[in-house]
Parts: C-alpha cells; structure tokens; sequence
C-alpha cells in the first residue's frame, strides 16, 4: 500500500495505490468554499478544516486538509459537497462506493426554468448569481455546480425559475459577540447571504438565500457569534446507518429524531432514544 499526496496551486490530491486498484480524491480549491461540510460528515474524521490569523493581519485564514492515512475513500463527502468540489476516482473513473452500495445519498439539486417564456436576452439571473452559473441553460455541469441559493429566483422578473434548498433551517448573529469593524462573515460567504446594514452597520443574514454551509462561522474568529441550525437536508432516498450518523452529525438531535419517526424507523428511534436518555425503567436499552 502506497499513500501519495500532491499539493498545487488550485488543487489537492491523495492517492491511495494498492495492487490491484487506485484511489484519488481530488479537492478543488477553486470551488472549496471551506465550509466544513465534508468535515463534519466524514466517518474517519480524515478531513480537517482549522483557522488562523497570518502574522499582522487580522483577518482569520479557513484551511482544508485530508489525511490520506484515515481517509477510506468512501465518497461520502463527495455526497454531501453543495459545491461540486471534491471528486473521487477508482482507477482513473468517477465511482463513488457508498452511493453504489446504496449506504449513502446524494444531494438532490432541483432547479426549475420555464425555458419555453424565458427571454433569452434577459441575463438577470446569471448577473445576480454568486457563483456566475447561467441557471437558465440548465445544463448538467451548471446544476452539479449550484448550491440552490435562489439568488436566480429572486432577481427573475417573470417569476419562471423556482429553486429547491438542498439544505434547510436557520441561521443568525449574536451581536453581543460580534467584534466590532469585523467583516469577514461578509467577505466569505460564498452565495452573498451576509450584507451590512447601512444605518447601524451591522452584518445580517438573508435566511431566504442562506444555504446554511458554515462558512461563515468557520471564519468567525470568535466561538459563538454565529449560529447555524440545520433542520433538514434534501437527499435521494435512502436507509442506512451511515446517513443516520451523518444527519446526526448535520442537523440537531430534535431534528434527527423527528426524520426517524417520521419515516416510521420505530427501532431506530428506540435505539437512538436509548442512547441519549439511558435505559427506561423496566426497559432494555438495546
């Protein structure tokens, strides 16, 4: 077993070659918007996101990294990536082996545009869009790209393109946190859900757009001024220990419980009632 890991400018790269098969997992540090995402799901922890401020400069830096030795080339933070930005191959094809296997879903994207009315010289939606993808073609690369921000459906004049979250819940600022002249919630938000108020100069969220990554909070620099609460994540169907753990680790345990019984996973939720609360009396706790 050989582990090889490349580091360039716009792109990370480790490998793991056995004898009979390879496996690459490639970062795109163009489309990375270190929001910590594939951090949180990963089973094996191998992906690490961490901050610091460079020597005389007080804005905070967001790194990624992956550990080739932890990391099992599972594919379950290519799942999960809203950006697009991290590929894994088996032998030089894009597989990914937890979605083959059916373990573990894949985002569902869904963009509708009523191409038929569309005026084709109207650029609205591409010029407002924060990541410059002309939603309105609907072209595969486009969609594997967008975050389903809504951006486009706002700025749509026609009202002909509806957006689906892939990602739903809230997010807000603690002002009593915040630092004051602190900017870098506003500057790293990847879909320009943050903006300053002009009279008390404040930065705000626009829920209506969040996309609820955590970016922002990443770069925060400081432990609570930001929070950010997951309530539901848009996946194809699927039933699997792996998605319970990450929806687990995604989204708040009221949440996690309330998907459970809604999909009448009664032993699941029995189990999962177990492992927060302890036995019952006159209960088993397995």
């Amino acid at each position: 077993m050989k582990y090889l890991t490349t580091c360039e400018k716009m792109k990370l790269v480790i490998e793991r070659r056995l004898w009979v098969n390879r496996y690459t997992l490639i970062l795109d540090k163009e489309r990375c918007k270190k929001c910590s995402l594939c951090s949180i799901v990963c089973p094996k922890e191998a992906i690490e996101v961490s901050k610091f401020k460079k020597m005389g400069n007080l804005k905070t830096i967001v790194s990624i990294s992956i550990n080739p030795e932890k990391c099992i080339f599972c594919g379950i933070c290519v799942c999960i990536c809203p950006f697009s930005a991290l590929k894994l191959l088996i032998n030089g094809k894009n597989r990914i082996p937890v979605v083959e296997s059916g373990s573990f879903p894949t985002l569902i994207k869904q963009v509708q545009v009523n191409t038929a009315k569309c005026d084709p010289h109207c650029t609205k939606c591409r010029d407002v869009c924060p990541l410059k993808i002309n939603i309105s073609m609907l072209k595969r690369g486009a969609l594997e790209l967008c975050p389903c921000c809504g951006w486009c459906q706002e700025a749509c004049p026609d009202n002909l393109i509806h957006v689906q979250k892939i990602f739903y819940g809230s997010a807000k600022i603690n002002y009593e946190k915040c630092p004051e002249g602190c900017r870098d919630c506003l500057d790293t938000c990847p879909v320009n859900a943050i903006f300053l108020d002009d009279d008390n100069k404040k930065a705000h969220i626009n829920n209506k757009v969040c996309i609820y990554c955590g970016a922002c909070k990443n770069i925060c620099p400081v432990e609570g001024a930001i929070e950010i609460n997951r309530t539901g994540v848009r996946v194809m169907p699927v039933k699997s220990g792996a998605w319970n753990t990450a929806l687990e680790k995604l989204t708040s345990t009221k949440t996690f419980t309330k998907e459970l019984r809604a999909k009448g996973s009664t032993k699941i939720y029995q189990q999962l009632q177990a492992r927060f609360y302890g036995k019952k009396k006159g209960k088993s706790n397995q």
